[in-house]
């Protein structure tokens, strides 16, 4: 079991080396834990480079760890989910007074009819 739990610490730390951008530590790391060749390790340790992580915490809760990269792509994703929303609220009060327009006519409309008719009615 002990052996289980220390194979895992080491290959956490080869994910958050990997993550961090420290490659040649992840991969010197790799290598030892797994004894794979130059090309393999440097092939897992990219792989590894591009993935979301978690990471335990002491009180044994998890946390998610987010590559550069994928903090950058969420960043970009915020920024675009703003300026859609910008333009939807704007796009939902153009129809909303587009509509109320057209109601305020109709309103004025059947209005003036039926009173018309009325004055024409009890003259």
């Amino acid at each position: 079991m002990n052996a289980m739990v220390g194979y895992g610490a080491q290959w956490s730390e080869v994910v958050q080396l990997a993550q961090s951008g420290d490659k040649a530590a992840a991969m010197d790391k790799y290598k030892s834990l797994t004894g794979s060749d130059d090309a393999g390790a440097k092939y897992m340790v990219d792989t590894l480079g591009g993935y979301q992580a978690y990471e335990i915490t002491g009180n044994n809760s998890v946390q998610q760890i987010y590559t550069p990269l994928i903090s950058q792509s969420l960043q970009r994703a915020d920024a675009v989910t703003k300026s859609a929303t910008r333009m939807t609220l704007w796009l939902t009060c153009g129809i909303t007074a587009f509509v109320f327009v057209l109601i305020s006519i109709i309103t004025i409309f059947v209005l003036f009819s039926v009173f018309g008719s009325m004055w024409f009615a009890f003259r």
